[in-house]
């Protein structure tokens, strides 16, 4: 769950690059390489590349996560260039190619990429809490909401806490080089391994029966207590935090997808 809240962030703070390489920068560094430590349930690294002021960037994590002493260990990889997504799962030797609805609803947005991107954060639920705090001696903002904090430096995350379902987690950067020569090959997608294409326009709509856009309607216009009744009745164990963590981040998707 916090893997996706973390792409989910990655992506909504490099929503500027899902448009037309010549026209959107999403940050005002033309290349970098920075590293991070991940620290609490989840133990481990992740390096994120960027090249052509973000139009191009790749994430790779190697990590173990621990809950109800279960520990799961990841070796993963994403690439987002332009319009499309490709997920790399080394362990399946696959590679999932989609398509980023982020890009087509910000493709003829003419306003700052910056603008933008806080704004898709405080879709989810993020506010700006107007402090600051020096991270490796740069000035960052803190961005909170009910999933957790965000720190915000040139509109790259340096630091962010996430808590969902009892996970904790905090990823803190270690490095930056922002005068990187950053390898090609790192946006390359690894040889040998299956190619599966999913059409997310299709499982949105062609495959969605009346029935299916009905009950996305309902859940769309549910207020915090219905959907805490709905949450309880299949899952009683959980807390109100969670269900409050769900429900903030059930508006913030439906009101950036356009759903």
């Amino acid at each position: 769950m916090n893997k996706i809240l973390v792409l989910a962030i990655s992506m909504l703070l490099s929503v500027g690059a899902m448009a037309q390489k010549a026209k959107y920068k999403v940050f005002p560094f033309k290349t970098g390489i920075i590293e991070y430590k991940l620290e609490g349930s989840t133990k481990g690294t992740h390096t994120k590349y960027i090249k052509d002021y973000g139009y191009r960037q790749a994430d790779y994590t190697k990590s173990k996560t621990r809950v109800l002493g279960v520990t799961s260990e990841e070796n993963s990889g994403t690439i987002m260039e332009g319009a499309y997504v490709y997920s790399i799962d080394y362990e399946r030797n696959v590679v999932t190619k989609t398509e980023n609805p982020i890009y087509k609803k910000y493709i003829n947005d003419k306003k700052e990429y910056e603008k933008i991107g806080k704004e898709a954060l405080e879709a989810l639920g993020y506010k700006n809490t107007g402090e600051t705090e020096k991270i490796l001696g740069e000035t960052c903002e803190i961005w909170q909401g009910s999933l957790g904090k965000v720190w915000i430096w040139k509109h790259l995350a340096l630091k962010s806490y996430t808590s969902i379902m009892g996970v904790k987690v905090t990823e803190t950067v270690t490095k930056i080089d922002l005068n990187a020569n950053v390898p090609s090959s790192k946006f390359e997608i690894p040889k040998g391994m299956k190619m599966e294409e999913v059409d997310m326009s299709e499982i949105m709509n062609e495959d969605m029966t009346d029935e299916d856009r009905e009950n996305m309607e309902d859940l769309k216009n549910m207020s915090y207590s219905d959907f805490k009744k709905l949450m309880k009745k299949d899952n009683p164990d959980l807390t109100d935090e969670e269900i409050k963590q769900a429900y903030d981040m059930k508006n913030g998707l439906m009101n950036l997808f356009g759903n």
